[in-house]
């Protein structure tokens, strides 16, 4: 009965059919109450978004693979410190073999030490996770958005030459092909050979074949809680003992098989669906041990029978084979592959030359998130150009062309490659906040407000969704209604760091600085590496005339995006400010040369300029402005400021006039006709009167 509902529980977990899973599983528990079944009953529980109920279930387990399921228990409600002692309990911190699922737990301990602001520590963590597995890309990622993304390429191209070195060395020969063979005697039967598996490391870290470590690991087929082959462990029914080094539990949720007839599923005898089974139950998979199964067909002395086409004794009619899994029973041991069509995900067949492949691909996308995460946009779009077009046209990474181009400032470009991502992929939610971004400073009203639509409509319970809702009020100027949208956001995801910065701005824009700053403070608490939280701090304190804060924080935003143009003319504001005009202007030049088209930085220019008694070469940069603000009011008048200084009255007036044609606010309106009112009066005189 136990090894009939660990099918089951399998078999339902399988289809996700989580519900049924956790049913069956309270039944096994109430008959069976054993650790791997707890665990199994716990996994049920977190697949069913019942966190609460898995945490108190293996709260007091010391088995490795219920420690690592804790953890991630842990690390949903919270629970940092705990989740950190669930993987580390037993281990000293040196040994990271001991720790549950070798890279996954690795990764998992660099999410909780980032968390607690241990950085150190946690891109250490990342780092041995990276090694012991190339392919954990979400631990690449974390390397690069703290900062490590060098260490990250190393870790990677270390990988890389090693999986070369092991493909151009010669294969080592087994010891069946090196013993010589033994003349067979007549009638005698040749001893049997079990089934070749990929070899596993063993305690002392290195396996008989000669490959390494590297290798070996990256070899291993996946399983639910990690890497590595997890075994069920299904009480009686399991014949054979366990290995030493296989962690005990019950089986993760196993994946239907891809590959050759020896790996297919059969009706025979030693993987045949028999009473202990259910159909679609996967009870010979890559990676598991073989020696472990759940029921067989067989009893020990009997011989078994041939069961193909015979029906089972639990239903003649609910558990008859149709055609059509007759039919592709038939052609099983045909050599062509096949799926398992009631679990339906095929599972690749590890290889070496597939590894290496692999490898190569990640290092490319690697190196362009790397540059990305490091703000040197050019060279991250060069690095995902080299991509092969079937990549490259992919909406992930046309994400990350776009938001590269959005940090180069370049909008249209940027709005235009997030619409290719969208057609390639219309349900996307991932990064829509971005483009929610790009569409506010295009001022796109009408797509804005379609693309919230659209992101509420696909996924309400995304953060993502309501920051684009919350763009398309602020972009109405409704700034406190934009502010309930990011509030909601953060309720959904309380460390959603662009959702903190979005309110502060909105805060920023209503001249509620002591909300503004918690907002951006939360912002650097979560991620120290986001400029905007940085950038939006420096804000506040230049407008409240805190300059040298505002210098300062102006500086640790440029410290992590030294290209930001906005960046280097917010801080020649700043410096300006202090009295140290030669430092502004330098400033200010380096963030024209960095984008001739940004505005600002020609305006600031001329009135740090004007300010030390250069109109004629504040005049020039004002010039330069007005061909690419043709229409700006402000623009003219800081023209006519400077032709009065010059005594060029009637060029004064002619631009004074334009400013007023141009329609300006009406704050403005006033100070543009006092100007003309005191224009023949000199600017001595004029500010004596003020």
């Amino acid at each position: 009965m136990e090894a009939q509902l660990v099918s089951a529980i399998q078999y339902s977990l399988n289809l996700h059919l989580y519900q049924n899973a956790l049913f069956l599983c309270e039944r096994l528990v109430a008959g069976f109450p054993k650790e791997e079944n707890f665990l199994l009953l716990a996994t049920c529980y977190y697949h069913s978004k019942q966190i609460h109920r898995a945490y108190h279930l293996l709260k007091n387990s010391a088995n490795p693979q219920s420690c690592y399921l804790l953890s991630l228990c842990c690390m949903e409600l919270g629970k940092h410190d705990e989740a950190e002692n669930a993987l580390t309990w037993n281990a000293a911190d040196s040994q990271h073999a001991k720790i549950p699922n070798g890279a996954a737990g690795l990764y998992l301990l660099g999410k909780i030490a980032r968390r607690s602001n241990r950085h150190t520590l946690a891109i250490e963590r990342f780092r041995q996770a990276l090694k012991l597995d190339p392919l954990l890309w979400v631990a690449f990622e974390e390397l690069c958005q703290m900062g490590a993304g060098e260490t990250a390429m190393c870790v990677m191209n270390t990988a890389h030459r090693e999986v070369r070195n092991e493909l151009e060395a010669p294969a080592p020969l087994d010891k069946d092909e090196m013993a010589p063979e033994s003349p067979a005697s007549p009638g005698s039967t040749p001893p049997a050979t079990a089934p070749r598996m990929p070899s596993e490391p063993d305690s002392g870290g290195t396996a008989g074949s000669g490959r390494s470590l590297l290798v070996q690991d990256a070899l291993r087929p996946f399983s639910l809680l990690g890497r590595g082959s997890i075994t069920p462990v299904t009480g009686s029914a399991a014949h054979t003992p366990e290995s030493p080094n296989m962690p005990s539990g019950p089986p993760p949720l196993q994946r239907g098989n891809l590959g050759s007839a020896s790996r297919t599923r059969n009706l025979g005898s030693s993987t045949g669906r028999g009473k202990g089974s259910l159909p679609g139950t996967i009870t010979s998979t890559p990676g598991f041990d073989h020696r472990r199964k759940f029921a067989r067909d067989t009893h020990q002395g009997k011989p078994a029978e041939d069961s193909r086409f015979k029906l089972r004794k639990v239903s003649d009619m609910l558990f008859r084979d149709s055609p059509q899994q007759m039919a592709n029973l038939q052609g099983e041991g045909q050599g062509s592959p096949s799926v398992d069509g009631d679990a339906g995900l095929p599972l690749g067949e590890p290889s070496k030359d597939g590894l290496e492949s692999s490898i190569q691909l990640i290092r490319i996308l690697g190196e362009g998130v790397r540059h990305l995460a490091t703000y040197s946009c050019s060279q991250a779009i060069a690095a995902f150009e080299r991509l092969p077009k079937a990549q490259y046209d992919t909406a992930w990474v046309l994400c990350q062309v776009a938001k590269a181009q959005f940090a180069q400032v370049d909008y249209p470009a940027s709005a235009s490659t997030f619409r290719k991502a969208r057609e390639k992929d219309p349900f996307r939610v991932e990064d829509m906040e971005i483009f929610s971004t790009v569409l506010w400073h295009l001022r796109r009203g009408v797509e804005l407000a379609y693309l919230s639509h659209e992101m509420i409509a696909i996924d309400r319970l995304s953060p993502q969704a309501w920051c684009v809702m919350g763009n398309c009020f602020s972009l109405q100027k409704e700034h406190r209604r934009a502010i309930r949208l990011f509030q909601r956001a953060l309720q959904l995801d309380p460390d959603f760091t662009y959702a903190h910065t979005l309110c502060g701005h909105e805060h920023l824009a209503n001249e509620d600085f002591d909300k503004g700053l918690a907002c951006y403070r939360n912002a650097v608490r979560i991620d120290r590496r986001h400029f905007n939280a940085w950038y939006g701090l420096g804000q506040i304190y230049l407008r409240q005339e805190k300059y040298e804060l505002a210098e300062n924080h102006f500086r640790r935003a440029l410290h992590i995006n030294p290209s930001s143009s906005v960046l280097l003319c917010y801080l020649g504001m700043s410096l300006h400010k202090l009295g140290r005009n030669a430092e502004a202007l330098e400033q200010l030049q380096m963030a024209i040369e960095t984008d001739p088209k940004n505005p600002l930085a020609r305006y600031e220019k001329a009135q740090v300029l004007k300010a030390t008694g250069d109109p004629s070469e504040a005049l020039k940069e004002l010039d330069l402005l007005k061909n690419t603000l043709p229409k700006e009011p402000s623009v003219f008048f800081q023209m006519g400021t400077l032709f009065k200084q010059l005594r060029d009255t009637s060029q004064a007036l002619f631009c004074f006039n334009a400013a007023l044609d141009l329609k300006p606010p009406t704050s403005d309106v006033d100070l543009i006709k006092n100007a003309i009112k005191m224009l023949h009066t000199s600017d001595e005189v004029q500010d004596e009167e003020i």
